[in-house]
């Protein structure tokens, strides 16, 4: 857990400040800085209760149709939570890191392209300045995705990702900015 003193501090200090309450009991907190000048660096502390992705669905349907933006989340539904209390800094050679971020039986369905993601679980653990990637995995369209993996406090990196047979062509309908998939870039995927 992200020592409470350390997140008044930042609050003090912040450049960005973001807390949405999806319901009147679950809420998202993210604040931090983040510097991609020549000398780039992160500090981030981020803290969610409990929120269920089928709630967090319903509050971006309601912004985006509210701000008039298409789209095709009515087709969507989610199960599942997150929960988080983490705080990461780095300038990309060191890492200072604590707390964590899990998320437990999550499944997102969109219709829209046949897009099934689900038994998804994930625990980012950041203590000891480490940031560990343990029992993550996800199934898309019934095929696995696995990520485990460190990254330790010198920011070095050591992440394995197994997948096998994962759906491009959903994932490209789904994720492909709509200027790219309008450029007929990429013909086919199968």
């Amino acid at each position: 857990t992200a020592n409470p003193s350390t997140i008044v501090e930042m609050q003090n200090n912040a450049n960005e400040f973001f807390e949405q309450y999806v319901t009147d009991i679950e809420n998202l907190s993210i604040l931090g800085q983040i510097n991609y000048s020549k000398k780039p660096y992160v500090d981030v502390a981020v803290k969610a209760s409990k929120l269920h992705f089928a709630n967090v669905l319903t509050i971006v349907k309601a912004y985006m149709d509210t701000i008039h933006i298409k789209n095709g989340i009515e087709n969507m539904s989610a199960g599942g939570y997150l929960q988080s209390d983490f705080r990461v800094k780095t300038n990309f050679k060191t890492l200072e890191s604590q707390g964590n971020f899990v998320v437990r039986e999550g499944n997102i369905y969109d219709r829209n392209v046949g897009l099934l993601f689900e038994d998804i679980n994930a625990n980012f653990l950041l203590d000891n300045n480490m940031l560990q990637v343990k029992d993550t995995h996800v199934l898309i369209n019934k095929q696995p995705l696995n990520v485990s993996g460190k990254i330790d406090e010198t920011s070095l990196a050591d992440v394995k990702i197994d997948a096998n047979r994962i759906p491009l062509p959903g994932l490209y309908l789904a994720f492909a900015p709509k200027e790219i998939k309008d450029t007929k870039f990429i013909e086919t995927l199968e």
